[in-house]
This record gives C-alpha cells, structure tokens and sequence, in this order.
C-alpha cells in the first residue's frame, strides 16, 4: 500500500498551501481509482470480448498516469481538468461504440458514464466557481449529445453478453463500487469540510472569545491609562498650584493684599465662579470672622464683612472645623452675578484653614459645576499652608503691635528720663544757687557782725 500513498502524494509539495496539496491529492487518489478500478480491468474485458475497443480502456490508463504526472510536475491545474472531464468522454465513446440505434444503454458502462460527472463535485470546491462550472456543462453537454456519438460511433459488435452475462453484472458492480467510492469520497470531503468547518468555526469562536477577552483587558487597560493620566493631570494641577500659591503667601506680606491676590487667583484656578476670603479677628466684642478679600461678590453681600462665629454656614464652619460642601444651594443665600444677571450656584464649598486643630479663617467659593474631589483635597491642603500663613500674619502682626508699644513706652521712658534729667540739672542748679546765695548771705551776715562789732568798741571805752 505503500506505492498506492507515494502515488497519491506525488506532486503535493511543501511549499504548497494545505488547499492545493489536498487538490492535488485528490485528483491523483481518483485517477488511480479509475485508471486501476475501472480502466485497466476493461482493458482484459476489451482484450477478450470487444477487441475492436481495447485502445479505449488503455488511452484511460494513460491518462489517468498522465493525471498522475502533470500532477508531478508541478501542472496540477491541466491534472485536475483532465480527470473532471476525460474519464467521462472516454467512457460515453466507449458506451457509443456498443450501444445499438433504439435499444436502452448498457447498463453497467452507462452507470460508470453517470458516476464520472460526480467527479468535478470532488475535484473542484465551491471557491473555485469558473472551472467547476465549465466541467460541469462539458458533463452535462456531453451526455446530452450521446445520441449524435452513438450515431457517428456505432459498430457491430455482440452486446448481449455484456448486457445479460457475467460480463454485465461485473461492470455493473465496478459502477456501482466507483459510484460509491466517488460518493465516500465526497462524503469524506465533505466530513472534512464539517469537521474542518466545526474547527473553523471553534477556532473562530475560540478568537473571538479571545478577541474579546483583549478587547476588554485593552479597554481596562485604556481605561486604567485615562485614569492614571487624569490622576496624574490632577496631582500636576496640584502642584502646580501650590507651587503658584506658595509664592503667592512668600511674596505678600500685608493680609489685605495677600487676600485680594489670592482669591482673585484662586476662583479661577478651582473653576469656580465667585469666592470669599475670612480671616479670624478679635476685639473688645470677642473673636469673630472678617471678610479679608471677595471675589465676583455683589456690593451687599460685599458690605457683609464682619461674620459672627457660630453665625450662618460660615460660622457652623467655623465651630465644626470640616469643609462644607453643598449641592442644593439655598435660594437666599447666594448667587453668582454675571453680565446675564444672577443665577443659583450648583455647588457651595466652604473650607476651613486648618493648623493644629486651630481655624484661622475660611475659603467659600461657589460655581455653576460641581467640584470634584481632587479639588476639593487641593483647596484642603492649600488651606493649611494659609492657616499657618494667617497665624504667622497675625503673630507679625501683633509681634510688630508689641514692638511699637515697646518702642513707644521706650521713647517715653526716654522721654521721661530726660525730663527728669533736665529737672535733675535744673534742681541742681537751683541747689548751686541757693547755695551760692547762702554763702553770699552768710558773708554778708557776717560783714554786719564785723561792722556792728567795730561800733561797739568805742563806746566800752568811753565807760570805763
């Protein structure tokens, strides 16, 4: 069995495409079918009962070598077209040359005749339309014109026995056993064609699952570098911004302007749309919130500085130390004034400036969106840095307070001192002159007591 496979692989090369070689195969398996099933044993038939046609079974063994050799070398295409179509020319000759004018055909060579026009079904696949179509006619044209073969064709030759004896029933089996081979063997085609068209379609399900299993993990992916890309926009507009800010709080040192800069900066900076700017103050009253610095406020809510703590959404801010963020603004609280006129913000955020657990002041900015929360932890962050800076302002503030007290009672001291100073040398003068004029009266004292005592002596002597 061995010769029959190397037959059947003659001319399949590896460079073909898995297609081509089971073609070429194909064709070489049913030129060996016919030409050693069906033509050489007619060739003995012939030999002994037709003589006049034994040419006709040998020109079908050599073309079914022929087949075998066009497939060999490398002609496969003219292979394949030969054995669609000669078989079944050699055969209706073959079958014309017995038949009689008006009697029925042989029935075992018309058998074999019908079972070649199968042969295109095996040889050629549904892809390749234009030759299958074209074998296909050829079959049918030739059997249609097999009265006209007979009448050119027709000899005289003893028929019965191939119609009645050993020798019909045997072509009539050899029919049958190449009929049913072609039909195995496109029943085999077309298992392989399931089973292939099952696998297809398995391999087909299997890439698609596949397919879809990367679709998801690439659209996780895409979704996993869009987020990763908005975190990482978010944390750079972060830094950004408390870079700017943090040059913003090292350059001012006056609070008024610190705030006007930064919430003139700011509300733009978050996308909001309006913002206010409190700071913690105290006087004789107690501690309450002012507001420093606004930002698109109208002139009333503008005029409202001083908040008092536990007051209103600012001041319950104030007492609880965490952010207040609204969705559902009430009607009178605010609203955001534009060239349009004035409508409800949709989001109110309130942030307290937080540094050990001591609020400094208040951030309150409103927007027609609402702020998400990468926002809402940066103005967080931002307002430690500017509780920390307020604390420092207010301790400058008082510091500097403090320092011009101290100066001012210094110049007063000083001023005192040389005051006291002045009355110091005043008084010492004073004493200088009062002494001066003691020992002057002193002097002069003691002039009268030499003159009174000169007059007195001349009238002791006048006594005794």
């Amino acid at each position: 069995m061995m010769w029959i496979t190397t037959l059947i692989q003659l001319g399949s090369r590896v460079e073909y495409d898995a297609p081509t070689q089971r073609k070429i195969q194909l064709s070489n398996a049913i030129a060996l079918i016919i030409g050693f099933g069906i033509a050489t044993p007619f060739v003995f038939f012939s030999y002994f009962f037709f003589p006049p046609l034994v040419h006709i079974p040998i020109v079908g063994v050599l073309v079914c070598l022929g087949i075998i050799a066009f497939n060999a070398a490398g002609a496969f295409q003219i292979g394949r077209f030969v054995v669609a179509t000669l078989p079944l020319l050699l055969a209706l000759i073959y079958e014309a040359y017995l038949a009689k004018a008006g009697e029925e055909p042989v029935t075992g060579i018309h058998m074999i005749s019908l079972s070649f026009t199968l042969v295109p079904f095996i040889i050629y696949d549904l892809r390749e339309k234009a030759p299958l179509i074209a074998t296909t006619v050829f079959s049918l044209l030739l059997l249609s014109a097999f009265s006209t073969l007979n009448a050119w064709l027709e000899i005289d030759l003893d028929t019965e026995i191939i119609r009645t004896g050993f020798l019909g029933t045997l072509s009539s089996v050899l029919a049958l056993l190449v009929g049913l081979a072609i039909v195995l063997t496109l029943a085999l085609i077309n298992r392989k064609a399931e089973n292939k068209a099952d696998a297809l379609y398995q391999a087909m399900e299997q890439r698609n699952e596949e397919l879809l299993s990367s679709q998801n993990e690439l659209e996780k992916n895409i979704q996993l570098l869009h987020h990763s890309a908005q975190e990482e926009k978010q944390r750079t507009w972060a830094t950004e911004g408390m870079a700017r800010f943090a040059h913003l709080l090292r350059e001012q040192h006056d609070l008024k302007t610190l705030g006007d800069r930064l919430i003139a900066e700011l509300v733009p900076y978050l996308g909001a749309n309006q913002g206010g700017f409190y700071s913690l103050e105290k006087d004789e009253e107690g501690a309450y919130l002012a507001l420093q610095s606004c930002y698109a406020y109208n002139r009333k809510k503008y005029l409202e500085q001083r908040i008092e703590i536990g007051e209103g959404l600012l001041g319950q801010t104030f007492l609880e130390k965490m952010p207040t963020y609204l969705t559902e603004v009430p009607a009178d609280y605010i609203n955001i004034t534009s060239g349009l006129g004035e409508a409800l913000p949709r989001a109110l955020l309130i942030m307290p400036l937080m540094h050990d657990d001591q609020v400094e002041g208040l951030i309150e900015v409103a927007s027609f969106r609402e702020f998400p929360p990468h926002v809402m932890q940066f103005l967080h962050s931002l307002g430690e840095s500017l509780a920390v800076a307020l604390r420092n302002q207010r301790i400058n503030t008082q510091t500097a307070r403090l320092l011009s007290e101290a100066t001012l009672r210094t110049q007063q001291l000083q001023e005192q001192e040389e005051e006291m100073r002045q009355n110091m040398e005043e008084l010492a003068a004073t004493q200088e002159e009062m002494q001066r004029k003691e020992e002057e009266f002193l002097k002069h004292i003691a002039t009268l007591e030499a003159q009174l005592a000169q007059k007195a002596e001349p009238e002791l002597v006048l006594e005794y």
